[in-house]
C-alpha cells in the first residue's frame, strides 16, 4: 500500500534521521533515530525505512514534532497593536475602540491582519488554526471569505469561526451598530459561509464553526442569538465556538443576571456539548 501510495501524483516528503520524533500517538511514543514519510498533507509511514521522496529533510540534530493547534485567535486585532489607546485598557474601553476604528477597515486591511497573523503562527510551529471573527464592520461580510483566502494562500490548517454580535449600543451594549447585525443577517452569512467553504472530509484544510460571543461582559449576543446559532450549528454538523468567563465582571454579571456561572447557563440554554469548545 505505501508504494502504491508512492506511485501516486502526490509529491512526497521524506524528513529523514530525526535524533527525535514525538508521534503523540496513543502510547506517547517517542522515537530516536527515526524517519518519518509524508504524502501530500498525510503522514503515510513514521517510522520509515524509505530512503527516497520528492524531498528529503535531514533532520539530524533536531526534534519532529507535530505541529501545535490554536484554538482562539482575533486576526483583525493584529491591526490595533499600536494603537496608544488600546494599551492596558480595560476590556469595556478597549473593545469600543476597536469597533470605533475598525470602521475604517478594508478588504485588503482584513487579509493583511490575517496573513500577518498566520504568518506568525506557523513561524511559532502552529499548523491548524482557529480565528473567531466576531466583527463585522459595516456590513462586510466578505472580510470572513478573506481571512479564508489567507489560510489557503498560506497552506495553513484552518477552522474559521463566523462570529456574531446581535446587541448594539442601541440595546444598551457598549458595541456601536455598525459592527453588528441583525440575527436574520447572521443566519444566512453563517450558511453561505458553510455551503461555500465547509469540508467535513477528514483531510480537510477548512472547516467551518459559527461563534456568538455570549457571555462578553456586558452582553453582545442574545439568548436567542445562542440558541438559534447552536441550532444551525448541529444542523450543518458543525462546531460552536464563544467566549465565557473572560473576566471577573463578566462572570459577575452572570450571576446577577441569571443565577447562574457562565458555564451553568450555556448549559442551562444547550450551548454545551461535545460539538462546542469554549475560550478564556
Amino acid at each position: 500500500s505505501i508504494r502504491k501510495l508512492l506511485m501516486s501524483k502526490e509529491r512526497t516528503i521524506l524528513i529523514k534521521n530525526a535524533d527525535f520524533i514525538v508521534t503523540m500517538n496513543k502510547n506517547r511514543d517517542i522515537l530516536q533515530n527515526a524517519s518519518v514519510l509524508i504524502s501530500g498533507n498525510k503522514i503515510l509511514e513514521c517510522p520509515t525505512n524509505q530512503q527516497t521522496a520528492d524531498e528529503v529533510i535531514d533532520a539530524t540534530g533536531k526534534i519532529v514534532f507535530p505541529g501545535f493547534i490554536n484554538t482562539h485567535h482575533h486576526f483583525f486585532q493584529t491591526g490595533f497593536r499600536f494603537v496608544p489607546e488600546t494599551q492596558s485598557a480595560p476590556l469595556g474601553q478597549w473593545v469600543k475602540i476597536l469597533g470605533d476604528r475598525s470602521k475604517n477597515f478594508d478588504e485588503k486591511d482584513w487579509y493583511n491582519c490575517a496573513a500577518t497573523s498566520l504568518a506568525e503562527l506557523v513561524l511559532s510551529g502552529c499548523t491548524t488554526t482557529s480565528d473567531h471573527c466576531y466583527l463585522i464592520p459595516n456590513g462586510r461580510n466578505d472580510f470572513f471569505d478573506q481571512e479564508v483566502k489567507a489560510a489557503g494562500d498560506l497552506g495553513v490548517r484552518f477552522h474559521p469561526v463566523r462570529g456574531s454580535m446581535t446587541l448594539s449600543s442601541n440595546e444598551g451594549t457598549i458595541f456601536p451598530p455598525h459592527i453588528c447585525q441583525s440575527l436574520d443577517e447572521v443566519k444566512r452569512e453563517i450558511q453561505r459561509v458553510v455551503d461555500t467553504y465547509h469540508d467535513a472530509s477528514p483531510d480537510s484544510m477548512c472547516r467551518i464553526a459559527a461563534g456568538p460571543c455570549f457571555p462578553v461582559f456586558p452582553v453582545s449576543s442574545s439568548e436567542e442569538e445562542m440558541k438559534e446559532v447552536m441550532r444551525l450549528c448541529r444542523q450543518n454538523g458543525i462546531r460552536m465556538h464563544t467566549h465565557a468567563a473572560e473576566e471577573i465582571d463578566e462572570f459577575d454579571y452572570t450571576v446577577q443576571k441569571t443565577g447562574k456561572t457562565p458555564i451553568e447557563y450555556l448549559e442551562s440554554i444547550g450551548c454545551l456539548g461535545p460539538d462546542v469548545w469554549l475560550a478564556h
